[in-house]
């Protein structure tokens, strides 16, 4: 299989290869600082609360959401609703962590 763009190859259990795609995001130049790792959004995990905020306005797209390690799938388990916040589908435990990644505007 030759390489493609956004395409990740993933062997799983039983050896045979599978490809899986993922959306892209456009860029451009960044730096250091505009790149925010393992945030912990605002407020904290309650049982009740599915809104959450950020600390910065991020670029559309660029937001990935961890509950307890696990990734998040955007428009399935969480939904961009503005540059600083977003909806979780299923309110987080308060024993759950929530965390961030994305690429500040």
């Amino acid at each position: 299989m030759s390489p493609q763009a956004n395409v990740i190859q993933v062997t799983v259990t039983d050896g045979k290869p599978i490809s899986v795609s993922f959306p892209s995001v456009v860029i451009g130049q960044l730096s250091a600082s505009d790149l925010v790792r393992q945030e912990t959004p605002t407020p904290a995990p309650d049982g009740i609360t599915t809104v959450f905020s950020v600390a910065n306005a991020y670029r559309s797209g660029s937001l990935q959401v961890y509950r307890d390690q696990a990734v998040l799938l955007r428009d399935i388990d969480f939904t961009e609703d503005s540059p600083t916040s977003f909806t979780l589908t299923k309110a987080p435990d308060s024993d759950e962590a929530i965390r961030t990644d994305y690429i500040k505007q």
